[in-house]
């Protein structure tokens, strides 16, 4: 993808998941009790999420809360058992600063894997907020036609108080930004 080469010429360091940096850590959550978490992230002051908006055909969408699974080691796949409950569990024990949604390319259907360029729509967009289940929510809202009621784990999320499903009753600014190049 470019990435690792690009982050390397900023100066940044990429760190590989090594089994050996993982530690059992107690989540406190409902479903997740005790769980291998990539150490990095438990000693980061702060944490911004950078999620890619996809389709999931369990969850309706693959967005910020969703992408707090790249932190855990461990049999993931016993996490879809019980998903949405998962996913708030995870959510309330890895709050970031920031949420930066990359909505540039977006999976619309037959996700989380896709495989039919057609399920790609070219959106341009960036979404960004300090409120992870308000992000959450204006993506499944915006790309999948999804309100809160309809995403489970949004509603178990404010109902356990780590931000609000109604993002139509916050402070919600839209700016408009050129690509490089394209002077639009």
């Amino acid at each position: 993808s470019g990435i690792e080469a690009a982050a390397r010429a900023e100066g940044a360091e990429v760190m590989l998941p090594d089994p050996q940096l993982f530690r059992e850590v107690d989540l406190g959550g409902v479903v997740l009790k005790t769980w291998p978490v990539f150490a990095p992230f438990l000693d980061a002051d702060k944490v911004i999420n950078l999620p890619i908006a996809k389709h999931h055909m369990l969850t309706g969408a693959t967005l910020g809360m969703k992408n707090w699974y790249g932190i855990l080691g461990g049999e993931r796949n016993r996490l879809h058992q019980q998903i949405h409950q998962s996913l708030v569990d995870l959510a309330s024990f890895m709050l970031p600063t920031l949420t930066l949604m990359d909505c540039y390319r977006v999976l619309l259907r037959n996700g989380p894997t896709g495989g039919n360029l057609e399920d790609v729509a070219l959106k341009k967009t960036l979404v960004a907020g300090t409120d992870p289940v308000a992000v959450d929510a204006y993506v499944a809202k915006g790309y999948w036609n999804l309100n809160p009621e309809q995403v489970p784990y949004l509603q178990m999320a404010a109902a356990r108080g780590l931000g609000s499903a109604e993002f139509d009753k916050l402070a919600v600014k839209v700016v408009p930004m050129a690509a490089k190049g394209d002077g639009s």
